[in-house]
């Protein structure tokens, strides 16, 4: 049977969103205080000009920001939503949050940190996905720790190809010739030789990356074996039995 989830507790739970809400005030006080210095300082309006403007026009804008992007929207969006109605601000950050959860659990945000996003292909990101699956089918995570780790080995093992080929590309190409323009690839600032050692390093840098995150996921399951149900009224926790049965 699957290990058992982990309650939160309630006061926990309360707490964590009080500090939530506290710290996206606080924010959106600062974000404010940032809008009304700017007229000021650089249209030398009057504090109470420099607040008219900065209130001026959100009623007008109030869907193009319910419709903006999560990953789009700024503080000074949430701003401008407070300003018409707290309510909306505070469903609209619920909103980032669940996009937000489903960017990062899906393998996206992991898989974007490794992309040159001036370059980045769907092909690449194809890729990742591939690695990434292959290594969650082989481990099947338990939880966010383990999917964590998963993730990080991916990230590993595709830095890895990547300084391979470029590894290659330097021990076998040619560095850029002024003259004629022809080369597979631009010397950096040091020696050829320094320029291949230092991609030989990096292969061997995630190499090792990719094997300590590999370590640490067998020891959590070496050391962390999960909750077992047998019955009703025990349960198997770290090889001792624990009697889980509410009181007649």
């Amino acid at each position: 049977m699957d290990a058992l989830p982990v309650p939160v507790e309630p006061e926990r739970a309360v707490a964590q969103k009080i500090g939530e809400v506290e710290a996206i005030a606080d924010r959106l006080a600062f974000s404010y205080r940032q809008s009304v210095n700017f007229y000021i300082k650089q249209y030398g309006l009057s504090p109470a000009e420099a607040h008219e403007k900065v209130n001026a026009g959100w009623g007008e804008v109030r869907q193009s920001l319910l419709a903006t992007p999560a990953r789009k929207f700024v503080w000074d969006d949430y701003q401008g939503l407070a300003e018409i109605d707290p309510a909306l601000a505070l469903d609209k950050w619920e909103t980032v949050k669940a996009e937000a959860h489903t960017f990062v659990v899906s393998g996206q945000a992991a898989a974007e940190a490794v992309e040159c996003s001036w370059a980045s292909t769907p092909w690449e990101r194809a890729c990742f996905g591939a690695v990434r699956y292959d290594l969650s089918q082989d481990w099947q995570p338990r939880g966010g720790i383990e999917q964590t780790l998963i993730d990080q080995m991916a990230q590993a093992y595709t830095l890895q190809l990547k300084w391979t080929a470029i590894l290659m590309q330097r021990s076998e190409g040619y560095e850029r010739d002024v003259k004629s323009g022809e080369a597979s690839w631009d010397l950096p600032r040091v020696s050829k030789a320094e320029a291949v050692q230092e991609a030989a390093g990096m292969v061997d840098r995630w190499n090792r990356m990719f094997l300590r995150c590999l370590r640490a996921l067998r020891d959590m399951r070496r050391y962390m074996p999960p909750v077992v149900v047998n019955n009703p009224g025990q349960a198997n926790i770290a090889q001792q039995q624990v009697n889980v049965a509410e009181p007649f």
